[in-house]
């Protein structure tokens, strides 16, 4: 099986520069674990409950994927409008995208 395309270095540093940061993930975990339940959160996620005890609290960090995951299952039930681009979704909801309008054609000599 061949091997994925590595992520262009630019990309891997907007991910880390955009993303939440831990106190964010935390909030969005206790905002969903008071909704949803602690049971029903970690099943939501694949995860374990001692897991999902572990970020909450912040003994263990989440990783690149899971940081997605959560904030992506955040923004579904707290806040979808981050979710309708993709630009939105590939800076983590942080800047909203501008749409220019096309120039008129009045270049002419």
């Amino acid at each position: 099986m061949a091997r994925p395309p590595r992520l262009n270095p630019r990309w891997t540093s907007a991910r880390l520069a955009y993303g939440p940061t831990t106190g964010e993930l935390r909030a969005i975990l206790t905002q969903m674990q008071r909704r949803l339940g602690e049971d029903r959160v970690a099943l939501l996620l694949g995860i374990p409950m001692r897991t999902l005890r572990n970020w909450r609290t912040g003994a263990n960090d989440p990783d690149g994927p899971a940081r997605r995951l959560i904030w992506t299952y955040g923004c579904l039930v707290f806040r979808p409008e981050l979710l309708r681009t993709f630009f939105s979704i590939a800076t983590w909801g942080r800047f909203e995208e501008v749409k220019r309008e096309r120039p008129a054609d009045d270049w002419q000599i």
